[in-house]
């Protein structure tokens, strides 16, 4: 099937015209996998968060790198424990005119709270209030000490006055209106977002007249549009491809490390062989992950012993993953009394998982197998999955899903798949529950550090998941563009240049 991909696409090029491959000057084009249903700052970004990044502005901001830096805040500190001061920037205005101040984050606030509107998740649980101190300054304190407060703020996209008025309005979706880089033009549902450069930026203008996103679902279809120059930035660029746009003339690959981590869920929480740790051990022993990354992935993803990258607060080197021993595996199965093995059933999403998800979720299936386990895999369609997960939580006992590491802090995955409370968590342990909470509100970021050590040898000895990897983002690039992909994988095009 590879290959008569790599034919097709091999073929299409030799029957471009000169002319097709000519880019608009001073347009930027980017190809994703999907646009967001909206484009309302306050909801959950999703699909909609790079062009809601080009659009808006949050308090913070994280540089490319993951680093913390300022947005519209322009400074922060904390006063006490619990309460935090914000500078602002003065002299920012919106697209249409409007001025930046104290009143209108409060305002903003206000509307990002109302527990009654289907607004982003923005830890409003950890908040216990806030208040204007000057008109460029305002205060949030927080129930506990909140070390990822400033963090948390890069979030909170700020709108206008005029925009808040009706909180049932849809305007933010028919005509948004921010302080960012670029100002909305047009969107066309599943099709395309067209932004134009926002001249009166208080940073300064972009580089570039235009930024367009377009929706291109099919893989093929993207590789085949950049190799054919209708788009110039290619995101989830497959490995198979990377030959041919290497190869080809005005075009190349760029690959950056993702936040994302891969795992499978083992669910103690029903009756079940998964609620013997012995069997959840034994589980993580039978899958060869460094053959499944040097073949299906082709090298483009690497093992981690729990959920934490080399490169976050507090990762332990001493704790490795689990080595690959089938052996082992079998004994220990016999020790918890299942030497005949059993029958289980593994949700999975195409949409959920990264690379060649389906692929690799067969050799999962097919290395417990071998030991004795025997798979039953369930394919879902995405919204379908979310529901088995974060809504009638009634997913397999295995639920094969993935979740982004923030902020460079293990906070976020520790507590949303680990804690007894988290929302993609089907587990309970008391210790691991105290563990996390002792490192969330704590501000002294050594002891945070051992914390997170800690807990990562306590959840891989618990093994309440099948420890997989974390891949590589990986890009092909127009030669015209000038771009380097962030660690978060969002997709901001600010500092980025065109070579026309």
């Amino acid at each position: 099937m590879k290959r008569t991909i790599l034919a097709v696409l091999a073929a299409l090029l030799l029957l471009v015209a000169p002319s097709s491959l000519a880019a608009n000057p001073g347009e930027l084009v980017i190809a994703v996998e999907a646009l967001g249903d909206h484009l309302d700052p306050h909801r959950a970004p999703g699909n909609s968060a790079h062009a809601l990044m080009a659009l808006f502005d949050g308090i913070t901001r994280l540089d490319k790198d993951g680093n913390l830096a300022p947005s519209l805040a322009s400074s922060w500190e904390a006063i006490s424990d619990t309460t935090w001061i914000f500078n602002l920037q003065q002299g920012v205005k919106f697209h249409n005119g409007e001025e930046f101040n104290a009143d209108v984050v409060i305002a903003n606030l206000e509307r990002m709270s109302d527990p009654n509107e289907p607004r982003a998740s923005y830890s409003f649980d950890v908040f216990a209030g806030w208040r204007k101190t000057g008109d460029y300054q305002f205060e949030i304190s927080t129930v506990a000490p909140d070390p990822l407060l400033p963090a948390r703020m890069k979030n909170f996209f700020i709108a206008p006055p005029s925009m808040l008025g009706n909180p049932k309005s849809d305007d933010f979706n028919r005509h948004p209106i921010g302080t960012g880089p670029f100002k909305f033009v047009e969107w066309i549902a599943d099709d395309r977002v067209v932004l134009a450069a926002n001249e009166d930026y208080y940073l300064g203008a972009p580089q570039f007249d235009r930024l367009v996103f377009r929706a291109i679902p099919e893989a093929s279809s993207r590789v085949s549009e950049l190799l054919t120059g209708g788009v110039d930035i290619v995101t989830g660029l497959q490995p198979e491809f990377i030959g041919l746009v290497d190869s080809n003339a005005g075009t190349r690959v760029v690959t950056r490390v993702s936040p994302i981590n891969e795992v499978i869920t083992l669910r103690t929480d029903v009756e079940g062989p998964l609620q013997d740790v012995r069997v959840r051990q034994a589980m993580n022993y039978a899958v060869d992950f460094d053959t499944i990354i040097s073949t299906l992935l082709s090298g483009y993803a690497h093992r981690y012993a729990t959920v934490v990258h080399p490169f976050v607060l507090g990762f332990n080197p001493e704790v490795e993953p689990y080595p690959y021993d089938p052996e082992k595996a079998k004994s220990l199965l016999a020790e918890a009394g299942y030497a005949d093995g059993f029958s289980i059933d593994f949700d999975i999403t195409p949409s959920v998982g990264g690379t060649n998800n389906i692929e690799v979720a067969q050799a999962v299936v097919a290395y417990l197998g071998q030991v004795g386990i025997n798979v039953n895999l369930r394919v879902h369609e995405y919204g379908v999955m979310r529901t088995l997960v974060y809504g009638d939580r009634s997913g397999g006992p295995m639920i094969r899903w993935q979740w982004k590491t923030w902020d460079n802090d293990p906070d976020g995955i520790f507590y949303g798949m680990f804690h007894s409370k988290g929302t993609g968590t089907f587990n309970n342990d008391p210790v691991t529950d105290e563990m996390i909470i002792a490192a969330r509100f704590n501000l002294d970021q050594e002891d945070r550090a051992r914390i997170y050590g800690e807990l990562q040898e306590r959840v891989k000895e618990q093994a309440t998941h099948i420890f997989m990897y974390y891949t590589d983002s990986i890009y092909g690039l127009s030669d015209r563009v000038t771009w380097e992909p962030r660690i978060d994988e969002r997709l901001y095009f600010y500092q980025a240049t065109l070579n026309d």
